[in-house]
Formats: C-alpha cells, sequence, structure tokens
C-alpha cells in the first residue's frame, strides 16, 4: 500500500470511433505535490496518440 505517492501508471485499451488502438499507458496524479495536503486528485495527461 502506497501511501506516500503522487503519480501512478494506467493501462487502458484505446478504442477510437470503433478502431482498437491497442493498450497504452496514462501516467495519473493522485496527489498534489504538497506532502501533507491529504488532498486526493486525478489528472490525466496522455502524452501517446496513435492516428
Amino acid at each position: 500500500f502506497a501511501i506516500h505517492a503522487k503519480w501512478t501508471v494506467v493501462f487502458a485499451q484505446t478504442i477510437i470511433r470503433g478502431h482498437n488502438e491497442r493498450i497504452h499507458a496514462i501516467l495519473v496524479r493522485i496527489r498534489e505535490e504538497k506532502e501533507n495536503s491529504g488532498r486526493a486528485y486525478f489528472e490525466q495527461i496522455d502524452k501517446i496518440y496513435v492516428p
């Protein structure tokens, strides 16, 4: 159980207009940078795009 993690990687199958674009890794922020903020949130950052 990672109580200090600020980021995680989510693997998701991407389907665009019915076409399977395979599995992509998406970096997701799960906590603020402040060490004791206690606030968890999700911000998707996807730098992989397959046209």
